[in-house]
């Protein structure tokens, strides 16, 4: 409630600065295309064909970064999964053989596909039963939800390492490697 107060200045030939209650923003861009920071670190960008009403808008957070997060662990002591496990226990949560054979057909197909169109459909199908083998082989979502934990755990944010490896637990509710991980983790 109260008063309110919006003045636009421009200062350039594409740029204004926009003066509000709350603050005030710079923007610049042309028709269809326009970039917007304000005081607070946000930057929107906003994508659109003139005319029509259809539009793109994307926000960014510019002290995203600046945040310090208690759950990261020093850079000087970051490990991966594969530092904490066997030989034997690594290859246990490889991604299966047949997996990655039909992504490499499928890819192959897709690629000759544009040599030769027939083979788009023989791509297409190559694409359908890879994608449901990925979908249904609780292999595959169990090795890609460690890796994920690997990801987060090299980055330092073991909170995201534990939730994945939690995830990756109920994917295979009594699997020794993932508890393993969890325990080394908490």
């Amino acid at each position: 409630m109260g008063w309110r107060f919006r003045k636009s200045i421009k200062i350039g030939k594409n740029t204004r600065i926009n003066l509000g209650k709350h603050g005030y923003s710079v923007s610049t861009g042309v028709k269809g295309a326009r970039v917007t920071v304000n005081n607070k670190g946000k930057v929107t960008r906003t994508v659109g064909i003139p005319g029509t009403g259809i539009y793109n808008t994307k926000q960014y957070d510019l002290n995203k970064n600046k945040k310090s997060a208690s759950n990261k662990i020093n850079s000087s002591y970051r490990i991966g999964i594969n530092d904490i496990l066997t030989v034997d226990e690594r290859k246990s949560i490889k991604i299966p053989f047949k997996i990655k054979l039909m992504l490499f057909l499928s890819i192959s197909t897709i690629v000759a596909g544009f040599a030769f169109v027939p083979l788009f459909v023989l791509a297409l199908l190559f694409a359908i039963i890879t994608l449901g083998m990925m979908l249904f082989s609780k292999d595959y979502r169990y090795s890609l939800k460690i890796g994920m934990a690997d990801t987060s755990l090299k980055k330092g944010n073991i909170a995201d390492a534990i939730r994945w490896t939690r995830s990756a637990m109920k994917t295979k509710p009594n699997d020794i490697v993932a508890q393993k991980i969890l325990n080394e983790l908490m």
